[in-house]
């Protein structure tokens, strides 16, 4: 590597070094280039421009002259040579081919520089001599090319081409044209002594190391150096890092790094091959880490699987529960099995028949040890109850139709969205559903939730807007990468809904005709409180009104435990024509799969009827079922087993009453219930049959029977009583016991 400080030439001191850094370092001339003048070809014109604020350019411009102009005529007495060895010399040739050597060289190196002469300078400098020192100070600072006009250009096109002339006549162009670009752009005759020296460097010298070798001193060597692959694994076993630095160093070098990705490839699968125990697999992982970030992705591609089997080792290792030590080690054993019938495909290959039976061990070792976490495994227990599941959760079920009306609502091809209102009973799910609305909807939608009965924290309208903007903006930058205008606290003191719709306007012409907003308020029902307490106005069910008619890139879904017409009337005069979306309890078959295989690889298997005896008791309720399931678990992993009967299930069912306790207490003296509510449930409850005839129902509370048919809607509709053909049941027997100990 040149730099100013340590390698700056001198006139005439380093007239044979600057002629070898031409020759064999033109990558680090141009590196030395780049950095000074941020260009990698100058001309001799640009240099001589750049002179004032670079001195050290001078010395350059002289030393490129004079080669230019002198060296040349080193064309004359080799031409002797071959006057003495025989050869009939056509001294004008010569001459000719010098002087024009010299002219073009000239031109080319003062007006061109690199971009000509790779065009160019090869065609012409390369076949007639044209492009000597001249253009080798640019070409040479291009990457191969200064060598095909470096001194050797003058001197074999001079040559050979006074020779040439004087043989052949016509064919003497051709000749000289062969003889010049072997010699020189090639530069073969070079070669015929790096090879063997590189062969007898691995062979019989005793290695000395990557310092010793061609590669080290010559950055242009066109053809494979022999046994370099061999030379950087003999100096890795010797020492690792000296090694790896010696490979790092021939993989970024000229046309030699397919020794690099030789060696990488021979080291693996000798660490493979010596790999016997999780530890030393896990280790293997780092041996890419020193790899420079411009080959990283050429070698890792052939040892892809060998990195991934290694980091699923060393998370093994490193995994603070039994089941996510099978988990890593079950991967990796997939992993190893695909690896090795890939292999097994391709036998002829060294790297193949190193590697099929190092990695028989490594699946030996790894079912070694999945067989002892076996042994000490727990039931992990994944079951959440109480708190909305995360984004992306293993343990979120169903809700597969949903997710399909909402989409269909979402890409009405007329452009019309209607607000959308997503209610269910409480804990039925309807956050965790909220929650899973970044990968289950298409890329174009940027689903935003704001959770509203969190922001009854807030004071004034201002802070409620802008609470809003701020879950827009984060939103739409980490679920869709887009950036969107800021709102600020300051610009929302004055005026904040004026302010938050030209905001809103702006945020329009990001979104342009791709991107649309799903706004979802969950608790919506929380605005109504906040505006009885006087923290917002009617204004803030304007706005959100303006939104829905007036804003095409926005859709507002409201998600509550409420109905418009169970609220107050404003609610319904402000939100006409609001599609209905109901989360119900889960179907069967996904009540089934929660229970049954909630992650993959679940080790708890249950007997037919404790399945059943769950989704009876739970009636499907999700909350409910998860609740069951995580006590089931917990008395399973205390027992040390590993399949679940009825009994373990009845066990875990007396306990879910006693941890739902609020919520059922909330159903029974809540602000929804009534005394009549209280008689109807208390009669379903108690009945003989565990259900009653609608008709039944009815006639006993004939004396309220507006009343009565209110209620009873309000039941069914929230999943509490279901109306199975004219019977009335509860949804969940659980339930129904609770009710029917109630005074």
């Amino acid at each position: 590597m040149l730099n100013t400080q340590t390698s700056t030439f001198r006139f005439p001191q380093d007239i044979l070094r600057f002629l070898y850094i031409i020759f064999f370092k033109p990558i680090s001339l141009r590196r030395y280039f780049y950095e000074e003048i941020q260009t990698g070809d100058p001309s001799l014109f640009r240099l001589w421009r750049e002179r004032k604020n670079h001195p050290e350019f001078i010395p350059i411009i002289q030393l490129a002259f004079f080669h230019i102009l002198v060296t040349p005529f080193l064309a004359f007495p080799i031409a002797y040579l071959f006057q003495l060895l025989g050869f009939d010399v056509n001294w004008y040739g010569v001459a000719f081919g010098v002087a024009f050597g010299v002219a073009v060289g000239v031109a080319f190196g003062v007006a061109f520089g690199v971009a000509f002469g790779v065009a160019f300078g090869v065609a012409f400098g390369v076949a007639f001599g044209v492009a000597f020192v001249g253009v080798a100070v640019g070409v040479a600072v291009g990457v191969a090319v200064g060598v095909a006009v470096g001194v050797a250009v003058g001197v074999a096109v001079g040559v050979a081409g006074g020779v040439a002339v004087g043989v052949a006549g016509g064919v003497a162009g051709g000749v000289a044209v062969g003889v010049a670009f072997i010699l020189s752009y090639l530069r073969f005759p070079l070669y015929l002594l790096q090879a063997p020296w590189a062969f007898l460097q691995t062979r019989w010298l005793g290695g000395g190391g990557v310092r010793n070798s061609p590669v080290a001193w010559d950055e242009m060597i066109w053809f494979p150096l022999p046994s370099l692959d061999t030379l950087l694994v003999q100096t890795s076993l010797k020492n690792r890092q000296e090694g790896l630095e010696a490979i790092a160093f021939v993989a970024s070098s000229f046309r030699q790094g397919w020794a690099a990705r030789n060696a990488i490839l021979e080291l693996t699968a000798l660490d493979v091959k010596s790999a016997n125990t999780l530890d030393s697999i896990a280790s293997i992982s780092k041996t890419l880490a020193w790899l420079p970030e411009d080959n990283r992705d050429e070698y890792k591609s052939l040892l892809v699987g060998v990195e991934q089997v290694s980091q699923h080792a060393r998370a093994a290792l490193e995994s603070e529960t039994i089941y996510n030590r099978q988990e890593q080690l079950r991967n990796g054993l997939l992993l190893i099995q695909r690896m090795n019938q890939g292999f097994a495909l391709d036998k002829k290959w060294k790297f193949a028949q190193q590697m099929i039976p190092a990695l028989q061990v490594w699946e030996h070792v790894f079912s070694n040890q999945l067989n002892e976490v076996n042994a000490n495994e727990t039931i992990p227990n994944v079951y959440v109850a109480g708190s909305p599941l995360v984004k992306n959760s293993k343990a979120f079920k169903g809700r597969k139709d949903l997710f399909a009306m909402l989409n269909n609502e979402l890409v009405n091809p007329s452009g019309q969205r209607p607000a959308m209102l997503l209610f269910g009973a409480r804990r039925m799910g309807k956050t965790s559903t909220l929650k899973q609305l970044p990968v289950q909807l298409g890329p174009q939608i940027i689903p935003v939730s704001i959770d509203l009965q969190k922001a009854t924290t807030v004071e004034t309208a201002s802070g409620l807007l802008y609470l809003m903007a701020r879950e827009i903006n984060k939103s739409a930058l980490e679920e869709r990468r887009l950036s969107l205008p800021e709102l600020t606290k300051p610009q929302l003191e004055h005026d904040p809904y004026l302010v938050f719709q030209e905001w809103l306007e702006e945020v329009d012409k990001e979104l342009s005709n791709y991107y649309w907003v799903l706004l979802a308020l969950d608790e919506y029902e929380s605005l109504g409180d906040m505006k009885e307490s006087g923290r917002v106005d009617d204004r803030i069910f304007q706005l959100l009104r303006g939104i829905i008619q007036g804003h095409p890139r926005f859709t507002v879904l409201m998600s509550g435990s409420h109905t418009l017409e169970d609220l107050p009337p404003y609610w319904s005069n402000y939100f006409i024509n609001t599609k209905m979306l109901k989360v119900n309890p889960l179907s069967y078959q996904d009540a089934v799969e929660l229970i049954s295989e909630p992650i993959e690889n679940f080790p708890l298997t249950y007997d037919e009827d404790a399945v059943d005896l769950l989704i009876t008791e739970t009636g499907c309720h999700p909350n409910w079922l998860q609740l069951a399931c995580r006590e089931t678990v917990e008395k399973l992993n205390n027992e040390k087993r590993f399949h679940a009967k009825i009994a373990d299930v009845e066990y875990a069912l007396a306990k879910v009453p006693q941890i739902l306790a609020g919520d059922f207490k909330d159903l029974w003296e809540g602000s929804d219930s009534t005394d009549l509510m209280r008689s109807v449930l208390k009669f379903v409850a108690t009945s003989e049959d565990a259900f009653v005839n609608e008709k039944d129902l009815t006639n006993a509370f004939v004396k309220q029977k507006n009343e009565f048919q209110t209620i009873l809607n309000y039941l069914i509709q929230r999943d509490i009583l279901v109306n199975e053909e004219g019977h009335i049941c509860f949804t969940a027997t659980l339930l129904r016991r609770w009710v029917a100990k109630q005074n």
